[in-house]
């Protein structure tokens, strides 16, 4: 049996020490329930149709989201404001001698 039920505005939820105590945990009839386990980064998700047949129960792994490492890229890849005309001057007589083809 859970040994800490919390309810509160937010919704609930319940404390499980294991994977068979939130297995063997009851569900209501239309309604779904959210465990968390006491000592493990685990999170279990049970729920019942119209019928009160039980659905599987779902297990997610709680982990800390790490922001993304930022990329730098190598300034050989920028022009220089001076050399931009000239660069795109390239370009396009290079697009226009290949469709001239």
């Amino acid at each position: 049996m859970p040994t800490n039920y919390v309810n509160d505005s937010y919704g609930s939820f319940i404390w499980v020490n294991s994977e068979q105590e939130a297995l063997n945990y009851p569900v209501a009839r239309n309604s779904g329930i959210l465990m968390m386990h006491r000592t493990e980064p685990v999170i279990y998700m049970k729920s019942a149709d119209a019928y009160g047949r039980m659905m599987p129960m779902e297990i997610y792994d709680l982990t800390k989201r790490q922001p993304p490492t930022p990329q730098i890229a190598p300034t050989e890849s920028y022009v220089r404001e001076q050399d931009f005309d000239t660069r795109v001057a390239e370009i396009v007589k290079a697009k226009l001698d290949e469709l001239m083809k």
